[in-house]
């Protein structure tokens, strides 16, 4: 730095803090009177500026030759930069102009019209979505009025599970549809009652067949339908309904076998009915079994849904059957007296007895030995 200005300095660093200046002048001319003194700080800093200023004029003055050297020195300089840059850049200024207009602006516009189909797109799909949900759903409303199922055919029934299906099937293959105001008050006031109304109808017309072993045997052909219809509308319906159809025919047979405890001589007669029972359980369990589904069919469905060790239409039947009559023959026992006694001494009488009604009666379910042995652990 020139000696001109080495007292000034502070004044002309760079990093120069007016703030700070002012307030150290204040201090130091302030150092022993009670009264604050601006004036004094004040005329010292106008005189550091006319001083300054004055130095660099004449600064100035004394050097022009050489700082107007510099200066043509320095525009020299830039000239011949410019003019060894100057093509490099009017050719980059040209490919950025030309990779601008031939790819990036190409390039957005192809985007804004990429995401304005993908919005076509999706618009196009999910009302071709909802084409398919109205569709649906006016086939179901058009086959008869809510809770009017008991006029239907097995085949409309049928029909109508499928129509149903289809529906629940397009609305979790596509949760849009779900969002939209119309399709949730179409599920909600008219497919939904139509379908819980349809369920109960098919639910009540297969436990009325099931449980009367003519009609059993006589409408095979129109029990595999609604079973079907039945699993294709609600799985969980499908395994409770048939559920407490074999144990009503448990608990029936429950309460003719609970007789032969007080008189254990109408065991054989008694017991046939138990095993009568016991082949409607067989008719409903190869009538599931007839019905193909899913690469398998309904037994293997059946079985699949059951929560018990007991998972076959049988096996739950005579489980329970075999239970129940234990625990007749135990509190039996239990009591003592006559009726006690003669059970003890006619065990061999009640297997003997077990094991002839089910080879008897084997004829129509020629598979009865894991039946048999079900009863059998029973003593």
């Amino acid at each position: 730095m020139d000696s001109n200005f080495t007292e000034f300095e502070e004044l002309i660093d760079p990093e120069f803090d007016s703030k700070s200046y002012s307030n150290s002048m204040l201090k130091a001319m302030n150092t022993t009177s009670n009264e604050l003194d601006i004036d004094a700080p004040k005329k010292k800093a106008q005189y550091d500026a006319d001083e300054l200023k004055s130095r660099y004029e004449s600064f100035l003055k004394s050097h022009a030759s050489g700082l107007m050297d510099e200066f043509d020195r320095e525009r020299k300089l830039n000239g011949s930069i410019s003019a060894e840059l100057k093509p490099s850049l009017e050719y980059m200024s040209i490919s950025y102009n030309r990779l601008l207009e031939q790819v990036l602006v190409p390039y957005e516009r192809a985007q804004k019209l990429q995401a304005a189909l993908n919005s076509v797109h999706q618009t196009s799909t999910l009302l071709r979505d909802v084409l398919m949900f109205v569709h649906l759903s006016q086939q179901i409303t058009s086959f008869v009025p809510l809770q009017g199922e008991d006029k239907l055919s097995v085949a409309s029934i049928s029909k109508l599970a499928s129509l149903h299906y289809q529906i629940q099937l397009n609305q979790s293959q596509h949760p849009n549809l779900k969002s939209l105001k119309f399709v949730k008050e179409m599920e909600s006031q008219t497919l939904a009652p139509r379908r819980k109304s349809l369920l109960s109808h098919i639910t009540l017309t297969i436990s009325r067949e099931c449980l009367n072993s003519i009609k059993l045997r006589s409408n095979e052909n129109d029990l595999k339908s609604l079973l079907l219809s039945l699993y294709t509308l609600s799985e969980q319906e499908f395994y409770v309904t048939l559920q407490k159809i074999i144990l009503t025919n448990a608990t029936n047979t429950s309460r003719i076998l609970s007789k032969s405890v007080n008189a254990i001589k109408t065991l054989p007669s008694l017991f046939e009915e138990a095993v009568k029972k016991g082949h409607d359980v067989y008719v409903i369990e190869t009538l599931l079994q007839n019905v193909k589904v899913e690469n398998s069919n309904l037994l293997v469905q059946f079985t699949r849904l059951s929560r018990n060790k007991a998972s076959t239409p049988r096996q739950l039947y005579w489980g329970k059957v075999s239970s129940a009559f234990k625990i007749d023959l135990n509190t039996a026992i239990e009591r003592g007296g006559p009726v006690g006694k003669q059970i003890v001494n006619s065990k061999t009488f009640i297997l003997d007895t077990i094991k002839d009604v089910f080879q008897r009666m084997s004829e129509e379910e020629p598979d009865f030995e894991h039946n048999l042995q079900i009863m059998i652990g029973v003593l």
